[in-house]
């Protein structure tokens, strides 16, 4: 490129590399490199990509990646085998943020966690409602590097949980581990496209971007849903010329994925948010031909187990910073990890060090090493997040997530959506503080259009949580699909 210089003569000026490469791109992504374009571009630019609504970036910086690279080498070296009491590594990071964190303070008062630890008082969802976080993310983090990324509300309650770009950054040798133990061991760089994750929902963000941790390897996030794109054939053709190293969704995306039309064979699928029931798991391995690793993770903790190899309804605990114990319904613990509800304490989100955290979810720890070669404990009987789906008259299939996206927008502490036999639906809500009728009046036409409209919802603003799990999602109606 030239322009005119002092003499008025074109002159050559050769742009350096964080010149070629645009502002927003290095805003977002700040490590991004000159030959990273060209993935970079193709992802983004595709004659037949997504009507994109989103751009991100990964915001890792020199010292996050040495964070990363460290994790990494911990989570491959680090897999002694482990009792049923935290590791060492665990109890050292409570004890390195017991002077840094209110919540701990309270808790760990007059504690000897060496051992007394099950006598620390449990930590549960409504202890990370936005007025309570305050006393949980440490004192001495860098606020400025805190993002925040709000649940799904899947349980009924939604959360808007603090992390940091390294931590989000660890998600990948997470995912490449439980990968490689499933027989897929790859080498990432800018040639290539990871992954792309699929979603099929009434609306999401959908974005594409590169990995600095994966050498500038690409990634995308699209919906399947035909309105985010311009032609019907779009989703997969351009799901066919970025040809990922693996596909990752929910259960749910896999499923549409095969009934409407995707043919592309990833070398694995990665399944997570969801319970992989298995007339889906049978039908997309059979599509497909391809492995299915399922991945047990929340967005409070980031990852926490894998499917066994050997049992895919067994899952092994992914990194040695994990301990997971169980407890009854007295929330008592529950000696060698008999069945009950799991609790989780660690894990590398600085700004959520979660200390016996009540995930709701629910199996029985198994602490020997498994056949398959893995050392760390075994989740067994998981009983996690179920698929839930609506039906309209129409009939169409009603994702459970455009619902907590519509009801994040309002007042709502807790809910619960039921779709009767009929068709029918009650809704119910624990609010914050009272809504006028107009406002109730909205939340029910927004929720009726994703159903086309085809059938009565009713309000009830009185949904009683105290002392109670609530069941956020539940569909009555009989049919022989999903």
């Amino acid at each position: 490129m030239s322009y005119f210089g002092v003499t008025g003569q074109p002159e050559l000026y050769f742009y350096t590399e964080r010149e070629m490469i645009d502002k927003e791109i290095l805003t977002k992504t700040p490590l991004f490199k000159d030959e990273w374009l060209p993935t970079y571009n193709k992802l983004k630019e595709s004659a037949y990509a997504p009507k994109w609504n989103t751009s991100v970036g990964d915001r890792l910086i020199k010292e996050d990646i040495e964070i990363i690279e460290r994790f990494e080498r911990f989570l491959n070296e680090k897999r002694e085998k482990q009792i049923d009491y935290p590791n060492d590594y665990v109890l050292k990071r409570i004890k390195e943020n017991k002077e840094n964190i209110f919540h701990y303070q309270k808790v760990l008062k007059d504690i000897d966690i060496d051992r007394d630890f099950f006598k620390i008082p449990l930590t549960g969802k409504m202890d990370l409602k936005n007025d309570n976080l305050v006393n949980i993310i440490p004192k001495n983090v860098d606020l400025t590097r805190m993002t925040l990324n709000p649940t799904s509300g899947t349980t009924g309650d939604i959360i808007y949980c603090p992390n940091s770009p390294a931590s989000v950054g660890c998600y990948d040798p997470t995912i490449q581990y439980a990968l490689k133990r499933h027989g897929l061991k790859k080498t990432y760089d800018h040639n290539v496209v990871a992954a792309i994750q699929l979603c099929f929902q009434q609306s999401t963000i959908t974005y594409s971007t590169v990995h600095s941790y994966l050498k500038g390897a690409g990634f995308a996030k699209i919906n399947l849903n035909r309105n985010d794109w311009r032609n019907a054939d779009d989703s997969r053709k351009y799901i066919n010329e970025s040809s990922p190293v693996f596909l990752s969704g929910d259960p749910y995306a896999f499923y549409q994925a095969a009934k409407i039309g995707i043919d592309y064979k990833p070398e694995i699928f990665l399944s997570s948010a969801i319970t992989m029931e298995d007339k889906i798991y049978d039908l997309v391995t059979k599509k497909f031909q391809r492995k299915i690793v399922d991945f047990y993770s929340m967005n409070e903790t980031g990852p926490i187990a894998y499917s066994c190899p050997l049992n895919r309804k067994c899952f092994h605990i992914i990194s040695p910073d994990i301990y997971l114990e169980t407890v009854d319904d007295g929330g008592n613990h529950i000696k060698n990890g008999g069945f009950g509800e799991i609790v989780f304490t660690g894990g590398r989100n600085e700004f959520l060090p979660l200390l016996r955290y009540k995930t709701a979810d629910f199996g029985e720890i198994d602490y020997s090493p498994c056949s398959c070669g893995e050392t760390l404990p075994t989740i067994k009987r998981l009983n996690a997040r179920k698929l839930v789906l609506f039906r309209s008259k129409t009939p169409n299939l009603i994702n459970p997530v455009d619902i907590s996206k519509i009801l994040r927008n309002y007042p709502v502490i807790a809910y619960q959506f039921i779709q009767r036999e009929d068709y029918s639906c009650d809704l119910s809500l624990k609010l914050i503080y009272d809504i006028s009728p107009s406002v109730e009046t909205r939340i029910v036409k927004e929720i009726a259009n994703l159903f086309q409209n085809s059938l009565e919802i009713r309000l009830n603003k009185n949904l009683d949580i105290k002392g109670k799990k609530i069941i956020p999602f539940i569909c009555e109606v009989k049919t022989s699909d999903i």
